[in-house]
């Protein structure tokens, strides 16, 4: 019985068709003998007559920063010792990213959970004490509401505009650039803005290890965030 093709699959068709007419329109002769195709990790090689022509599978830039701040809060939350887990839906179509689970945290509540709303962005706007991030409305009002538990924050991180600056590793260190910042808008006033809410984070409300711990134990003694 045959089976479907993947998505990967039905693209390295597309790319190598794609590939093979704009290679036959750059030649006048000869014409080609064989076409193959093959896939390769993240390359697809497609040969005409003697000649290879290479071409890379990249990931969407989005999704890349998608999975660059969920490894940075992952990082952060091992180091913490915090349980982390990634929703699906319904929670997602909430605006619930992530979940962060404190085990064996002493107070009020047995098991601190804390959710959060996951944004990455390059084109960030930093002045001396605020970043200014374009938040949607519907995020906007997802993150407003009050009495809420788990309470519900949002966490921006901030990545530089070019993708190869992303990431530093040497036998010493792995460096994770850039920062990643929090705020709560629990009880912040409706919106008439159609699109999106401009919303200023205090810098100096850096998401790291100990800003995660204090906002736990915060959770854990019943206080609002």
């Amino acid at each position: 019985m045959s089976r479907g093709k993947t998505k990967r699959e039905c693209f390295a068709i597309a790319f190598s068709y794609s590939v093979i007419f704009n290679w036959r329109r750059r030649q006048v002769s000869p014409q080609p003998t064989r076409v193959e195709s093959s896939l390769l990790r993240d390359k697809i090689r497609v040969k005409y007559s003697d000649n290879w022509v290479e071409g890379l599978i990249r990931v969407n830039i989005n999704i890349q920063k998608e999975e660059f701040s969920y490894a940075y809060v992952y990082a952060i939350a091992s180091a913490a010792g915090y349980s982390f887990q990634r929703t699906t839906t319904p929670l997602d179509q909430l605006g619930i990213d992530l979940i962060f689970t404190g085990i064996g945290v002493q107070g009020i509540m047995g098991n601190p959970q804390l959710y959060v709303q996951l944004k990455c962005t390059s084109r960030a706007m930093l002045d001396t004490n605020y970043l200014k991030y374009p938040l949607k409305v519907k995020n906007y009002e997802e993150l407003r509401v009050t009495q809420q538990y788990p309470p519900l924050i949002l966490v921006v991180v901030v990545v530089p505009d070019n993708i190869n600056d992303w990431l530093y590793q040497s036998e010493e260190e792995l460096c994770l650039k850039r920062c990643g910042y929090w705020i709560s808008l629990a009880g912040e006033t409706s919106t008439e803005n159609q699109e999106t809410v401009t919303v200023s984070i205090p810098r100096v409300n850096r998401f790291t290890v100990n800003s995660l711990t204090s906002l736990m134990q915060c959770i854990a003694r019943g206080e609002a965030l």
